[in-house]
Order: C-alpha cells, then structure tokens, then sequence
C-alpha cells in the first residue's frame, strides 16, 4: 500500500507497510510490526484524525501520533480496556474504535429516501431520534463519522447524527421519466431486483442519485431502495399529450352508459385513459368492418388504467353484446 503522511512527534514518523503500521525512530534500528490475524479496511472517520494508542497491560496510552481523517487502514481485531474499544492495527498500535467507519468519508452526503419525506436526526449515533428532520435530495456537511453495530452514522452537527444508508455522497440530479405517452416504467427494490409495486408515469419529473451497471442494463437510483432502468430518464421533459393527426393501434370493447344508469353520454362517447386522451378529445375510429366514425372522450374506467391501449366504445346494449372485443384504429381529430 501507498505511505500516507501524518502527524508526526519530533523523534518519530509513522507509515504504512502493506497495511501494517511500522515505527522509526531517530536512531538507525527499525522494527516493523508483523499482525498475525486477517485484516479488515477500515477508514478513519474522526475529523480532525485519530491518536494512535500504545497497549500497556491493562491500560492505552496515547501517543502524538495521528491518522488522517478519510485514510484507509488495516484492521486486525479489537479490545476493550477501561470500558473503551480500541482497535488494532498491527503490532502495538492502536486507535479507538468509534474513530473507524466502514465506508470511505466524504466531506458532503446528500440524503437518499423517498420524496416529500425526510429522515430523522438521532441526538447519539444509534441513539434516540430527535424531532428534526432532514428532507430528501438536502445536502449535509460531514462532521465526522463512526460504526455503530455493524452500520456508519455521520455526525452532521452538534449531537446530531444521521444513518449513513439514508444517504449518498452522489449529488442529486432532476431527470423525467420518457418510455410511452399514457404508460408507465416499474420501480424495482434494487439494481437488477425485483420490482416493488409501484410505477412511474411518462413525464414524471423525478430526483434521481447514482447509476451502476448489472448486467447488460444501467440502473439508477430514485430514492432508497427504489431503482428505475436508466434508459427510461431523460434531462429534457417529454411531451405528455396527444397530438392532433397521429393515429394509433388500439384494442376496443363496447358498454351501454344507460345500462350503468348514466343518460348524459350519448352513444358518439368512448370511455378512455384519460392521462393518454383528456376529456373532451375527439377521436375518429376506423372499425375492422372498414367503417368509421368520431366519438368524443366522455368517460373512463378502472379498464383504462390498467391497460391504457384500450377504449370502451358507448352504443346501444344490444349491438354491446355482439361487439366482443375488436382490433381498431384511432386518430386523433382535436
């Protein structure tokens, strides 16, 4: 591994030697430390660095030593003297263990959860939360970071800490969603994962964190556990509505509105996805017979959100009855 500067005392410097930390003193001798257990990366999540420590029996002093905040360094194991974890780093030198983190410190974290909500501030890494609550996409600056049980916490003011796995260091960006005018892309629960229920319109406007690859296929992160297929965003917002002469392939039922006890729509009425055709589009229908004719959007339905390629057609119950479901073209008039 690279040497990595630090503080220094006026007799002695401190180095790295493959992860081990190696002691030179003024006089010629030098004694390199050996550790005999597997090593663990660590990063020093202190701010303004952290004092190596000399284990002495039963008790740790400290030394004018220190290592730099963000630097790497190998771990190989921990002990507790006077109620403090210590961790070691080769040989007989020490750090305190609330110094580490798991992950590589940045100086900024941008919080990553879900939109409109914020996360909450804890008064103690894993301590009680607070009634502060930093809103999604907000950025922080680092105070320092510590482990806790497994997971990193970032100190983002004075006894105010936040969970690290709410947060990116990847600045937030404004992307719309672009696939199908009236469709939809699927949220999945992580790059590559399973999808997680929800869905996003065409020409949502949505805060988007960091992309990865999986596979053959980009992933980009909207939020905390919500990943949408990279090829779905767009930096400029997509036309969402229909336009005057283009024509579509669609599929047709037909209903009688009198039958659901509505006499206000006449049989010139379609019921319609209305994100795809607003109230009030006029359409004109070519059938598979060849014959055609306009209709207005008056009406929808719980058909229409669930597959929006699809118009309910209004005519008379009887000739409803022997439609069935038909292959039709639909172009667009106003």
């Amino acid at each position: 591994m690279k040497a990595k500067a630090i503080a220094m005392s006026v007799l002695s410097t401190v180095s790295i030697m493959g992860g081990v930390l190696n002691t030179q003193t003024s006089s010629t001798s030098t004694k390199t430390v050996h550790a005999a257990t597997t090593a663990v990366t660590r990063y020093i999540g202190a701010k303004y660095g952290s004092f190596i420590y000399n284990s002495n029996g039963a008790a740790m002093t400290k030394t004018s030593r220190t290592l730099a905040y963000a630097s790497s360094w190998k771990t190989f194991g921990a002990k507790t003297v006077a109620g403090v974890s210590y961790t070691n780093l080769g040989g007989n030198q020490w750090v305190k263990s609330s110094d580490l983190c798991i992950n590589r410190p940045a100086s900024v974290y941008y919080i990553d959860y879900t939109a409109g909500y914020g996360i909450a501030v804890y008064s103690s890494p894993a301590g009680k939360a607070t009634s502060k609550k930093l809103a999604h996409a907000s950025a922080w600056k680092a105070c320092g970071l510590t482990n806790v049980n497994g997971q990193d916490w970032i100190k983002v003011g004075t006894n105010a800490w936040i969970n690290a796995s709410y947060t990116s260091t990847t600045k937030p960006a404004t992307r719309y969603v672009k696939y199908k005018i009236g469709h939809s892309i699927a949220v999945y629960s992580a790059a590559g994962g399973k999808v997680n229920g929800k869905s996003l319109k065409h020409g949502t406007k949505i805060t988007t964190f960091q992309s990865v690859r999986v596979g053959s296929l980009t992933w980009t992160n909207i939020g905390h556990n919500a990943w949408v297929q990279s090829q779905y965003l767009s930096t400029t917002k997509p036309s969402t509505s229909t336009t005057t002469g283009v024509t579509y392939h669609m599929t047709a039922t037909a209903y009688d509105p009198r039958v659901l006890g509505n006499y206000t729509f006449g049989y010139d009425t379609v019921a319609a996805n209305l994100s795809r055709f607003p109230r009030g589009t006029k359409l004109q229908i070519t059938f598979a017979s060849g014959k055609v004719k306009n209709y207005v959007v008056r009406d929808t339905g719980g058909f229409a959100y669930s597959n929006p390629n699809q118009l309910d057609i209004a005519m008379p119950n009887s000739q409803a009855l022997q439609f069935g479901r038909q292959s039709i073209t639909v172009r667009i008039l106003k």
